[in-house]
């Protein structure tokens, strides 16, 4: 697979739509790198920027990129039925500086 990288400029964003089966409650899960200072992203919601920005913690204290890998982070999202847009990006007053590696979504608000 591939992972997005740069998402340490402002501006830097990653779009995806995901189709959902019904209205309700939905736990966005990302999973990325960091070898850097704990960073923040933007979360957009249907073209919606949320206010609290998503905590990409550097859980290791990794500095090595090769090790940087294994860091894990979610948020609730309350998706309509059908197609919806979520997106990541570094705007300003967030601390950046990560790589995006997958991403995935589970119905419900749960933590695993």
């Amino acid at each position: 697979g591939s992972y997005a990288d740069y998402m340490s400029q402002v501006g830097a964003s990653a779009t995806w739509t995901v189709t959902v089966p019904e209205d309700g409650p939905y736990t966005f899960f990302i999973s990325y790198g960091n070898a850097g200072p704990d960073a923040t992203l933007t979360l957009t919601v249907n073209g919606t920027p949320r206010s609290d920005a998503v905590n990409l913690k550097n859980y290791g204290g990794y500095t090595d990129w090769a090790k940087a890998w294994n860091n894990h982070t979610y948020s609730y999202v309350d998706l309509k039925k059908g197609a919806n847009t979520l997106g990541l990006s570094c705007g300003e007053g967030n601390q950046c500086g990560v790589n995006l590696d997958q991403v995935w979504l589970k119905e419900g608000q749960v933590k695993k």
